[in-house]
């Protein structure tokens, strides 16, 4: 668990409720995840298949780059 997430936490016993419930959230995150990888992955075939005489192109990838970082530091916070 990030630490960050932590710093939520009002005072001792919210921290101990946090941890616990993170804990025993394992099956959902485990399926949030994955969910957030295939996304990750559609993202990523969408910038492969893009058409590059379309002539705000770079703005798309620049766009499809900033959600798959989004969507990495989603799954960084449920796992790391």
């Amino acid at each position: 668990m990030k630490t960050s997430l932590l710093k939520e936490a009002k005072n001792e016993q919210e921290e101990k409720e946090l941890r616990q419930t993170f804990v025993a959230s394992h099956f959902l995150r485990e399926k949030l995840r994955d969910k957030l990888r295939k996304d990750i992955e559609i993202s990523q075939n969408r910038c492969m298949s893009s058409d590059y005489d379309v002539s705000n192109w770079a703005y798309k990838q620049a766009h499809e780059m900033g959600y798959q970082k989004a969507l990495s530091e989603v799954i960084s916070l449920i796992f790391d």
